[in-house]
């Protein structure tokens, strides 16, 4: 599907067409780069614009409130600061956003209230700006030149294995092979020497 087709899905069920058409408009101004690449198929765009197509198609539906789960996640630093300025555009149009996001920085910057939370708990709450001030949130911010860093592992080097091939046979093949090895034979040094426990010929 491509970008405008995804746009109307968003507002399948509403039936004022005109409105949507002029939501589709109010949408493309939102996210410029979405308008660009209007008939372009959806699968094909970087992460940034599906990130900005997902939050166009939720607000045709015209909602009261928009859940963003960890919308910056798997983005380059670049992209990050364009999605959270496309959230604050979004957020001054009169639309409530709740925002789950791991980056606190960006996320208590863009909100006006703020939860924190810590292994499924709330730790604190309050107003989002004093809560980027409390010396508690600021010791878990990253550092000036720590965004978009990653931890890289140097790569192991591949273990190489001896394989030895093995030959599968089929029970009608077994058995053929054990018919045609020759009996066994008694090794007895002659039948004065035989064992009492030897039941070979």
């Amino acid at each position: 599907m491509t970008i405008a087709e995804n746009l109307l899905m968003g507002a399948y069920t509403r039936r004022d067409k005109a409105q949507v058409r002029a939501d589709e408009e109010r949408m493309f101004e939102t996210f410029p780069r979405l308008k660009e690449r209007a008939q372009q198929v959806a699968g094909t765009l970087s992460g940034g614009e599906q990130q900005m197509l997902a939050m166009a198609r939720a607000l045709m539906s015209r909602p009261d409130v928009l859940l963003l789960d960890e919308p910056s996640m798997g983005l380059s630093p670049i992209m990050v600061e364009k999605v959270f300025e496309v959230v604050r555009t979004v957020s001054g149009q009169g639309v409530t956003i709740l925002l789950v996001e791991q980056n606190a920085k960006l996320a208590l910057q863009a909100a006006n209230r703020g939860y924190v939370m810590d292994s499924g708990l709330i730790t604190l709450a309050g107003d989002a700006k004093k809560l980027l001030d409390d010396p508690k949130v600021r010791g878990r911010l990253p550092r000036r030149g720590d965004a978009g860093r990653r931890l890289i592992r140097p790569r192991a080097r591949p273990r190489t294995r001896t394989t030895r091939r093995r030959t599968a046979r089929s029970s009608s093949e077994l058995s053929s092979v054990a018919r045609r090895r020759p009996p066994a034979r008694c090794r007895c040094e002659g039948p004065a020497a035989r064992q009492p426990w030897c039941s070979l010929p």
